[in-house]
């Protein structure tokens, strides 16, 4: 895929931000929400009136859970995870309108997908605390999204995004209640960044097609 201007511009907040997790935190504070609102602006400024209100829900939402979760308090944490949520519930929404009956390898990737979030469940159940239910009705639904988004026929790019955000939410739980390490943030940061970029690339080159 060639990139183009604003592919560049997005990688570069991308990358300011991660450098900014590593050197200058208090940067983030304009750095974090500025990844989802530049697509949240492109997207607008892309599809003009075929624009999805699902999806700019989903968006707004996003950034959202991204300013909470930049604060390291219990209430914000939860506060993101509920906001996340809801992005989920709204892309769930919108996948499922194209939904097609998983066959082939998609069927198996379906399949994987499921154990994957029952296995974290079940294998770290005891490690999450008091974020136990919270955990697991958020894995459903991160499982359900990655779902529809894998056997979705309304474009590839979601296809990619889906699969990175499933890595980029369980990278972020296994950090957070499993076992820390230096390099998860960074990995949980760029697979979300990532994520949102190609299901709005999707969404977005999908609406520009169908206007011509």
């Amino acid at each position: 895929m060639k990139l183009k201007g604003f592919d560049w511009a997005y990688l570069v907040i991308v990358l300011i931000d991660v450098f900014a997790m590593y050197k200058y935190p208090g940067l983030r504070l304009i750095s974090k929400p500025l990844i989802v609102s530049s697509l949240l602006i492109w997207y607008i400024m892309q599809t003009q009136e075929m624009q999805r209100p699902v999806i700019l829900t989903a968006l707004m939402f996003a950034l959202i859970g991204d300013i909470f979760l930049l604060f390291d308090y219990p209430l914000f944490f939860q506060l993101g995870i509920a906001a996340f949520l809801i992005m989920q519930i709204c892309y769930i929404n919108f996948f499922k309108s194209y939904f097609k009956k998983p066959e082939g390898n998609y069927l198996y990737y379906t399949i994987a997908i499921a154990v994957v979030a029952i296995l974290f469940n079940t294998l770290f159940f005891t490690k999450l605390g008091d974020y136990k239910w919270p955990v697991l009705v958020y894995s459903i639904a991160i499982a359900v999204m990655v779902g529809f988004g894998l056997n979705q026929q309304f474009s590839k790019h979601i296809v990619t995004g889906s699969i990175l955000f499933l890595i980029s939410d369980f990278t972020l739980a296994y950090n957070k209640f499993v076992s820390p390490y230096a390099v998860l943030p960074y990995i949980v940061m760029l697979t979300y960044a990532a994520a949102q970029y190609f299901i709005v690339k999707g969404v977005s080159i999908r609406a520009v097609t169908q206007t011509k």
